[in-house]
């Protein structure tokens, strides 16, 4: 078995500290609208405000395209309609 130096072993725990952290993220924002209707996420995406009637904050934005996906199986559409 080979033997890790006390530099390595600190360099794993901060790498598993970063994916902890990125994996903790991803799932905050993929359930972030979980209770979004079609409707809402529709309304959301033409808007550009939130649930609660407030500007989409980039957190926010990327939920909703997560949400989107989830819902409806594909990404969301430009603005202008075109895909």
């Amino acid at each position: 078995m080979k033997s890790l130096s006390l530099a390595a072993v600190k360099d794993l725990a901060d790498q598993w500290a970063d994916q902890k952290q990125t994996r903790d993220f991803d799932c905050a924002r993929s359930m972030y609208f979980h209770d979004a209707d079609a409707e809402d996420l529709i309304r959301m995406w033409e808007t550009g405000h939130n649930l609660q009637g407030g500007k989409l904050n980039e957190f926010e934005f990327g939920a909703l395209v997560e949400a989107w996906v989830r819902v409806f199986g594909c990404p969301p559409l430009s603005n202008s309609g075109q895909a």
